[in-house]
């Protein structure tokens, strides 16, 4: 041992930094020196620009994607969001965005395409636009104990579909289809037989409880680059039919410039797609997204459940990026899936979230770059992505205080009076926010 200056000790001790970040920073990051560091998700060292978030409720889990939405829009990139539960409407409305539920009697959507975006110029249909409307068929078709229809099926509802785009001059809707499998009369008497029993089965679409939502011509027309659909309110034996037709919505905004930045959001919607075709599906839009420059990202709070999912293993390998947020419990079955090693499971173990202020996110950027990294927000920012009760209910007191104002001006005299929520302030909130 031998004593010496501060300032020679310096000099001798080898150098270490910690990754910098991509070269462009689209997303801003504290790292675990309170330094900043960026991310992009289209960066060309990534193999692909899609992620994948997993945190357990009160994690800060819709905070942080409000977050991360936020930088990637201020960046240019258009987004498309499908929820349950309305996590980011606020966000939206600031971009100028729409917002679609699904609770709203004039509600409708047509899981047929127009002609126009249907047929080719040589008379051929989109290959892609009717795998999705076989899926949503065979979403609303298939029985109690099925996890799909027949092959002699299928074609014979594809061959019935495609009759329908004959010199059609617009979209057909669903009892179309039902008369056109009731009224053909097919060179095969099996075939003939199996259409009337498909017939029969599309009744309870056409003329039940949900005909007013899919049998009519759809009421969505995306007039913006930014649009959100909440699921919450859906009867469960059509949410998984509704989540199909707006994947069409999502491979149209994929595929509709392939040189713009685009965000798809599958928020625990990922649960819906049971049958094989519509894994199918999305296993092919996150395989192809690199090509169209498209980030799907899909979060999960009930990650055990995820893991037991069929899709799980697709969703996971084509996610280059993952953000692991507090979990209370299935670290285990988190560090299996994402191959965690014994450092990062001590590092995912003990990651924090202080309401407010930060939360703490193990990030695996690629293959290399994994690190504990803090999501904090400015008052402003939290108070455009909370979804805690307490702040939602002094967001409404403000705003009835405030009748003639716009979100914005809200959203910064919520700031203004509760920079960290509003369960930092002293009760009773009432009080304060008058």
């Amino acid at each position: 041992m031998h004593l010496c200056t501060s300032l020679n000790a310096g000099h001798m001790a080898l150098q270490y930094q910690g990754w910098p970040g991509h070269h462009q920073a689209t997303i801003l990051l504290e790292d675990a020196r309170n330094h900043l560091m960026g991310l992009d998700p289209f960066d060309g060292s990534l193999a692909n620009p899609n992620a994948f978030i997993a945190g357990s409720s009160g994690s800060g889990k819709s905070v942080t994607t409000n977050y991360l939405l936020m930088h990637l829009f201020a960046s240019g990139a258009k987004g498309l969001i499908i929820d349950i539960g309305g996590s980011y409407r606020r966000l939206l409305s600031l971009y100028g965005g729409e917002y679609f539920t699904f609770d709203d009697p004039d509600a409708a959507l047509n899981l047929f395409y127009e002609p126009v975006h249907m047929v080719a110029e040589d008379g051929s249909l989109d290959g892609m636009r009717m795998r999705i409307m076989l899926a949503v068929l065979e979403s609303l078709l298939v029985e109690a104990g099925r996890e799909s229809l027949r092959h002699d099926e299928i074609a014979v509802l594809e061959a019935s579909v495609a009759s329908l785009y004959e010199g059609a001059m617009e979209a057909p809707i669903l009892s179309d289809l039902q008369h056109r499998l009731h009224s053909t009369i097919w060179d095969d008497a099996e075939d003939t037989e199996i259409a009337r029993k498909l017939a029969r089965s599309l009744k309870r679409w056409t003329q039940g409880a949900h005909a007013s939502l899919l049998n009519r011509p759809g009421s969505v027309n995306l007039s913006t680059g930014f649009a959100g659909f909440d699921l919450k309110g859906l009867a469960d034996e059509v949410q998984a039919p509704v989540l199909l037709i707006l994947s069409g919505t999502i491979w149209d905004l994929v595929k509709r410039d392939p040189t713009e930045k685009k965000v798809i959001i599958f928020d625990e919607v990922w649960k819906l797609l049971k049958s094989k075709t519509a894994q199918e599906l999305i296993e092919e839009l996150y395989r192809t997204s690199r090509k169209y420059r498209a980030s799907v990202v899909s979060i999960s709070q009930s990650v055990e459940d995820f893991v037991t999912s069929p899709i799980a293993s697709a969703l996971v390998s084509n996610s280059s990026t993952k953000y692991l947020l507090r979990h209370l419990s299935g670290h285990k079955a988190i560090a299996d899936t994402f191959h965690l090693n014994s450092q990062e499971l001590d590092l995912f173990h003990g990651l924090e979230m202080r309401r407010g202020e930060y939360s703490e996110v193990l990030v695996m950027a690629g293959e290399h770059h994994h690190f504990v990294s803090r999501v904090v927000l400015s008052p402003l920012e939290y108070w455009i992505a909370t979804t805690h009760p307490p702040d939602l209910a002094f967001l409404a007191l403000v705003t009835q205080d405030m009748p003639h104002a716009s979100l914005s001006d809200v959203l910064i005299e919520c700031a203004y009076r509760a920079p960290n929520g509003a369960e930092a302030l002293p009760r009773p909130h009432a009080a304060i926010a008058a």
